[in-house]
């Protein structure tokens, strides 16, 4: 081997080492948080999100509403809740906010099951249609309700955030088959989760 080939391979092996390096770094710098009780540890800090009232479960099976009674209806589902890090996190935090379906009845996997997510300055609308939430076989789902939020390392203030569940009325379509069946069928469980990575927001 002669002695440009020597200093070829040189430079692409110290290349390779430093790529190498640096995918490494950033893998253990930017470790993925969860919370609802979860936390991580890095060698630089702590994260712990904390997640008040996960727990999404109506009492009563709903009945249908006009979207623009949800406000003051008693047959919608309305949950306050509030992401917060705990005091000893001291990390920099981006993260998202999911809901996870642990149970819905067939009634409910449908395009007037539906949710809103408020935030300060936002409010998303959506619903539990097959052809816009995925479930699996055992009619488990996660939905995606808000990214990019973010605390501060030195920033501890709980966020607030609110969930609503409502079946939507529709004067012209015939829902009957949305109340037919068993209490089952109008069953919902969920919770949820704030999920994301040490760092800043993109």
């Amino acid at each position: 081997m002669n002695l440009k080939n020597i200093y070829i391979t040189t430079i692409i092996s110290v290349a390779c080492l430093i790529i190498i390096t640096t995918m490494g770094t950033y893998a253990y710098f930017a470790p993925d948080i969860e919370g609802a009780g979860k936390s991580i540890r890095i060698a630089s800090g702590k994260i712990d999100l904390v997640v008040s009232n996960f727990s999404v479960s109506p009492v009563s099976p709903l009945k249908p509403i006009y979207d623009n009674a949800i406000s003051t209806s008693t047959d919608a589902y309305k949950t306050t809740f509030t992401v917060s890090k705990s005091d000893d996190s001291n990390l920099d935090a981006c993260y998202g906010i999911y809901l996870y379906v642990d149970e819905i009845g067939e009634n409910l996997k449908s395009e007037y099951f539906k949710y809103r997510f408020e935030s300060d300055n936002t409010a998303i609308l959506g619903s539990f249609d097959p052809s816009r939430a995925s479930f699996d076989a055992n009619g488990k789902a996660i939905i995606s309700l808000i990214g990019n939020e973010y605390f501060s390392k030195t920033d501890n203030t709980p966020k607030e955030y609110t969930l609503t569940l409502w079946l939507s009325y529709d004067s012209v379509s015939d829902q009957s088959n949305i109340l037919l069946g068993t209490d089952s069928t109008r069953t919902f469980k969920g919770h949820l989760v704030a999920s994301g990575r040490n760092g800043v927001c993109n």
